[in-house]
């Protein structure tokens, strides 16, 4: 069982870094990324550190997952939480994107 769990935990592991890859190639592309899937990534990296540090079975990340793909929709609503998912997101992305230069005629989500 404990092999399974590992394997869903890799797996959404190679997730979490192919999005943080897809952002930083869009940006440097040319390109922008929505804040939907900002958010998504975010929550993805913290769950999936959460997981590991913590040692809570990793099937639970099954139905996690379900719920990071749809909070960014269900969460944009309540002002002090999306506020707080908007601040950490952006630290997140401000680390994933160091290096990248955007070019400053798109506009972004993430220009505080």
């Amino acid at each position: 069982m404990q092999i399974l769990e590992w394997i869903v935990w890799g797996f959404l592991a190679s997730l979490a870094i192919f999005l943080a890859w897809g952002a930083r190639a869009s940006v440097k592309s040319g390109y922008n990324f929505t804040q939907a899937i900002a958010i998504q990534t975010f929550l993805l990296w913290i769950t999936l550190v959460l997981f590991l540090l913590f040692g809570w079975n990793k099937l639970n990340l099954l139905w996690t997952v379900i719920i990071i793909y749809i909070a960014p929709h269900l969460f944009a609503r309540i002002p002090i939480i999306s506020h707080m998912m908007f601040i950490g997101t952006w630290i997140f992305m401000k680390i994933i994107l160091i290096g990248c230069k955007r070019d400053p005629s798109i506009p972004s989500y993430f220009d505080l």
